[in-house]
């Protein structure tokens, strides 16, 4: 499949949808080890270019004094397990 562009929230809603529990369902009626191999690292990938994009924002508002915007990214957030 050829690669997508666009901006750095459509890089993170594929992320989403490549891990959606819809999507998830079918691979496991039909899908090898191998296929889900490359899911995850396509994810990954995706997850990756998000973060680059995220770091070059906090360092053009470190660069700038921008400051709410480094609040927005310095904010404590709560991820990983226990989802309850």
């Amino acid at each position: 499949m050829a690669r997508n562009k666009g901006a750095l929230t459509s890089c993170m809603e594929m992320s989403i949808h490549h891990l959606e529990d819809s999507t998830l369902s079918l691979m496991r009626s039909f899908a090898t080890t191998k296929q889900y191999e490359y899911r995850m690292k396509l994810v990954r990938s995706e997850v990756e270019i998000a973060l680059k994009q995220v770091r070059k924002i906090k360092d053009i508002a470190e660069q700038n004094g921008y400051d709410d915007v480094l609040a927005i990214l310095n904010e404590e957030i709560e991820f990983g397990h226990d989802l309850g």
